[in-house]
């Protein structure tokens, strides 16, 4: 009997949680939405930028991707035509596999960089946020030419 209740407490605490998240979430894409964005996140830079382990609110405008750290106030923009590639994907670090998001871009100087996030309570929100900006990135290449 204690057993159950205590699988009980479990399930009730993982679907809170999961609520709260949930609405966390789409706080944080009202806001961004109030600002102009299409999508937005929350999450932890973990390479690329040079901030350390800060939390980073990312912004998808119709221009680019603007990185927003939370704690030094430092902002970025990536212009959408230097996005090279945007995912989601799992990395194998300190022998955990964790969900983090990905942006591979050309840098100013013309060199190709990648910065790395991620979240700790829902990779869903890397996944949908990673999604949105591809689609909008794709919608962009229609019609385009290119220089090879």
């Amino acid at each position: 009997m204690v057993v159950l209740i205590i699988i009980l407490c479990i399930v009730l605490l993982i679907i809170w949680a999961g609520v709260s998240n949930g609405k966390k979430h789409k706080k944080i894409q009202r806001e961004g939405q109030e600002r102009g964005a299409y999508d937005a996140v929350v999450c932890i830079h973990m390479d690329g930028l040079g901030i350390g382990n800060e939390n980073c609110r990312l912004l998808a405008f119709n221009q680019g991707v603007q990185i927003e750290s939370l704690a030094s106030n430092n902002v970025f923009l990536i212009p959408n035509e230097r996005i090279i590639m945007i995912d989601a994907v799992k990395l194998a670090i300190d022998n955990k596999n964790i969900q983090c998001l990905q942006i591979n871009y050309t840098n100013a100087q013309g060199f190709l960089s990648t910065v790395l996030f991620k979240e700790d309570l829902n990779a869903l929100n890397l996944q949908s946020f990673a999604a949105a900006v591809s689609l909008k990135l794709n919608s962009l290449d229609n019609g385009r030419v290119f220089t090879l």
